[in-house]
This record gives C-alpha cells, sequence and structure tokens, in this order.
C-alpha cells in the first residue's frame, strides 16, 4: 500500500498532509526541536531548497518519544522551525513513531531495512530518515546520525528524480494556472517561472492540459541538443 493512502494531519490540524505530497518523491523524518540532532533542519532545508522544483519535498513528522525532546505544542514546534532554519518544508502533526500508539505510517514505514546495517523495526532515535518513491513505497531507509546530505542520500534522492523525468517540469505545470494556451511563456519566464498573465475566465480544462502538452514539448531538449 502507497503511504501516501495513510491519513496524516498537517501540524496546522489540517487533513490530508501525505495524499497532498502523491507523485512526489519524499523523505520523510521524524523531527524534534531539543535533540543533539536537531541542526539536521539546516541539510534538511538545503536538500528542500535544491531540489523542491524537480518534484521533491521533505517531510518533517514531529515526534516527542525519545527523552522528550519535542515537547512543544503545534505553534512552538512552528515558530521554532520557522525562526532557527527558515523551514519551508512540510511539517505534520505531532505522531508516535514506536509502541502501542504508533501510527499507522510507522508501522509501514518501520518495516523497511537500512541500507547500512539492514536494521528493521522500531525507529532508533530522533532524525530517522526513510526515503519515499513517487509512489509511495519505500526505497531507502537511513539511521539517525546519517546526515541529510550524505553523499549516499543525495545519490539516492538524485536516482529517484532521474527516473521520473516530469519533476523537470513541475515549474512549467505550476504555472499551468497563469498562462494560457494562447500565451506561451518565453525561455527566461520557464527559467525563471515567471507568471505573464492569468488565465481567461472559464477556460475550458481540455484547452488548458492540451497547453500543458505543448509546454512540456516545447521545454524538452531536441534530439540535436541531446
Amino acid at each position: 500500500m502507497s503511504i501516501f493512502n495513510r491519513s496524516l494531519g498537517a501540524l496546522d490540524g489540517s487533513a490530508g498532509l501525505l495524499s497532498s505530497l502523491a507523485g512526489k518523491p519524499t523523505l520523510i523524518v521524524n523531527v524534534a526541536s531539543k535533540c543533539g540532532l536537531t541542526p539536521q533542519y539546516e541539510q534538511l532545508q538545503q536538500l528542500q531548497d535544491q531540489y523542491e522544483d524537480q518534484n521533491f519535498t521533505v517531510l518533517g513528522v514531529p515526534c516527542n518519544q525519545f527523552m522528550g525532546q519535542e515537547p512543544g505544542t503545534p505553534e512552538e514546534i512552528a515558530e521554532f522551525c520557522s525562526l532557527t532554519y527558515d523551514v519551508t518544508f512540510p511539517l505534520s502533526e505531532k505522531v508516535e513513531v514506536n509502541g502501542d500508539a504508533q501510527h499507522a505510517l510507522y508501522r509501514e514505514l518501520n518495516q523497511a531495512a537500512d541500507i547500512a546495517d539492514g536494521h528493521t523495526g522500531d525507529i532508533r532515535w530522533n532524525f530517522e530518515k526513510f526515503l519515499v518513491g513517487a509512489d509511495g513505497n519505500v526505497v531507502a531507509r537511513f539511521g539517525p546520525t546519517v546526515s541529510p546530505d550524505d553523499p549516499e542520500v543525495i545519490s539516492r534522492i538524485e536516482g529517484l528524480l532521474a527516473a521520473h523525468p516530469l519533476g523537470q517540469h513541475s515549474v512549467v505545470l505550476r504555472m499551468a494556472g497563469l498562462y494560457g494556451p494562447d500565451r506561451l511563456p518565453n525561455a527566461a519566464d520557464l527559467r525563471l517561472g515567471r507568471p505573464l498573465a492569468a488565465p481567461e475566465q472559464g477556460r475550458r480544462e481540455a484547452g488548458r492540459l492540451r497547453w500543458v502538452i505543448d509546454c512540456l514539448l516545447y521545454t524538452s531538449p531536441s534530439p540535436r541538443d541531446s
């Protein structure tokens, strides 16, 4: 079962967080604000900055099970992440990752084996990492002390992104609601993700889809560029 089909709320209380990430390679990390590994937030945000436009995201999952190192309210957690590390990636509601009250997401994630030592089962500490493919299946598990910018983590992320070239056009897809089939962006707009004009009211969805297809072809390399 795809993990994107699991129910998980966002830190702000809204529902459907995992389903909103469906189709995105995602690095899921149980996070804490008062842990010796908390500075990993900096590298996690760097991953988000570097790969977000390629349809990738980090997902932070606050958990207070390890020596009470995430005691804050949702508002306190959000403020800490924003002010201390400028976090922009999504954060979930606080959950338990082990034990009788273990969240269903982690009942599934914990079955995966660590790529370094083969560990399966319970989360060992804060900042354990699971790399999930666009289909919602776990492709790699990394221990808590493995830095988010470790070469193996980077290699696995880039391998997933290379396997899903649609991510290369995510900026274009996001602009589909801002451009129209009668107004193609120029090359500079495509690089910057710059909107030119709002779509006409009532434009048919079929026309918009046709424009997206045309735009993907417009931005794809020609045979002579390959």
